[in-house]
């Protein structure tokens, strides 16, 4: 039965599986309560993450909370922010006031913050509800959802793969039904390795686009979501972005709303598909889905043309990388040894063995490898390229074959990592299926400060090529056929 005061829509919980566009357009109709919405998500949770163990803390009482304030003020006609009485998820990286925040650290199994992170605050202030935490990495430091305090998340699709990282529980658990919208982060392709492997979008914004607060030593990481639909990961971006003292890069968006500036963007753009970065070429299966995905750009009016290889600043990336793990838990590493990851323990005490010259050399190479990729793309608007050149690796296995060593680790996502080190946007689409069943992300990337090109173009893809309609099955799969 419907709550009283609404129309009912009878959804069961396939209020679970509305985008927040629709969120607030079935609110303008009160069609449904923000309780409901919530009870069916939290709902969603207790039947599905069992399977893939993509959440690691729930608010429920807090989320039911606020749902009912809400309701309250849909009911008296007041005016709504623009996430109103949207569930949301958030990273275990990333803190929330109130709400445990672990960072899939021992050291912090019980660490309550005080306060939200910048982006968090916003999203709230938005009218979002934060449901749940959702699993990482360590610390973030590898492209596998995996960690001492929790174990492994599993990919949706099939719980024998992993769904990447290191926001793969953000994945998992948008991919099925555990809130429209999860806030990822994403140093080196941990917002895009898990849209791509989990068959979600996954935008990472221009570097200083949304500010990053508390800051991250390495200057690698941006904040973004992880949705279902191209204009979720808009509507988040845009109560995210802009300004913060706290953060000394971040920066104001031009004038107006992100969705007018992606109006202006929606032009026919030169696209340069990009199949190589150094050494490294997708598998048979993805490299096909993205020649039908650039063929679908041409139809719709873009200038479509293969590039040659990208150098891959790799050798960069990694002594960065390694730098800032031995910067965040250096000092505590001979106290806690024995509960990190050894896995990152490696990366950490090679992080201590750098000397000062070396990683500043790297911090060179950085920026001279923006300049020079700068200059091999001139003339072009945005690249294609796959999001991650493999498909989903074993659960658990904390990478592809040959990525264990602590040099190596991350070798294979060499299609994320330089737009990292730019700072561009990048942004992962889904693009259909291997033959296994495994999904295939494409991504499309602009210069810095081009979010809004970017977002037209993947507007424009997701509307030739909708794949909103393969999450029924897997939620079906994943309840046991209890959705409508």
């Amino acid at each position: 039965m419907p709550r009283p005061g609404w129309k009912g829509l009878h959804m069961g919980h396939g209020l679970a599986d509305l985008t927040a566009v629709e969120l607030a357009d079935h609110y303008n109709r009160r069609d449904c309560s923000p309780v409901e919405v919530v009870e069916a998500v939290l709902q969603r949770v207790v039947e599905t993450n069992d399977r893939v163990r993509a959440v690691v803390a729930l608010a429920a009482d807090r989320a039911l909370q606020a749902a009912r304030q809400q309701e309250a003020t849909l009911l008296a006609g007041e005016e709504r922010p623009p996430l109103f009485g949207v569930p949301v998820t958030v990273k275990d990286l990333t803190p929330t006031e109130g709400i445990v925040t672990t960072r899939g650290n021992r050291r912090f199994a019980t660490f309550v913050p005080t306060a939200d992170a910048a982006a968090v605050q916003r999203l709230r202030s938005a009218g979002a509800i934060v449901v749940a935490k959702t699993n990482t990495s360590e610390g973030g430091w590898k492209a596998d959802t995996d960690n001492s305090l929790f174990g492994p998340t599993f990919n949706p699709w099939d719980v024998s793969r992993s769904p990447g990282g290191s926001s793969g529980g953000a994945g998992a658990a948008v991919a099925l039904g555990m809130g429209p919208i999860g806030l990822g982060t994403d140093g080196a392709g941990s917002i895009r390795i898990p849209a791509s492997f989990c068959g979600v979008v996954g935008l990472k914004p221009s570097f200083g686009r949304v500010p990053y607060v508390p800051p991250s030593a390495e200057l690698l990481s941006h904040i973004g979501p992880l949705s279902r639909t191209v204009d979720d990961a808009i509507l988040a971006l845009g109560v995210m972005a802009g300004a913060d003292e706290r953060d000394v890069f971040s920066w104001e968006g031009p004038p107006g709303t992100l969705v007018e500036e992606i109006a202006r963007q929606a032009g026919p753009r030169r696209i340069a598909m990009v199949t190589t970065v150094g050494d490294v070429q997708p598998a048979p299966e993805i490299l096909h889905a993205l020649n039908s995905v650039a063929g679908t750009l041409s139809d719709l009016g873009h200038h479509v043309e293969e590039s040659g290889p990208l150098p891959d600043p790799y050798a960069s990336i990694e002594i960065i990388l390694a730098a800032a793990e031995a910067a965040a838990d250096g000092h505590h590493l001979e106290t806690y040894r024995s509960e990190f990851d050894p896995g990152r323990v490696a990366v950490i005490e090679r992080g201590m063995g750098l000397s000062a010259s070396a990683l500043a050399t790297a911090e060179e190479d950085r920026f001279a490898y923006g300049t020079r990729l700068g200059q091999q793309l001139e003339g072009v608007d945005l690249l294609l390229t796959p999001s991650v050149a493999i498909l989903p690796f074993a659960a658990g296995a904390g990478g592809p074959p040959g990525a264990q060593s602590v040099v190596e680790r991350l070798a294979w996502a060499a299609f994320s990592y330089p737009f990292n080190l730019t700072g561009w946007p990048a942004i992962s689409l889904p693009a259909g299926f291997s033959e296994s069943g495994w999904p295939i992300g494409v991504q499309l990337v602009g210069r810095w400060r081009s979010d809004a090109a970017v977002l037209a173009v993947a507007r424009q893809l997701e509307s030739a090529r909708p794949w909103r309609h393969t999450y029924k099955g897997l939620v079906e799969q994943a309840t046991g056929g209890q959705t409508p």
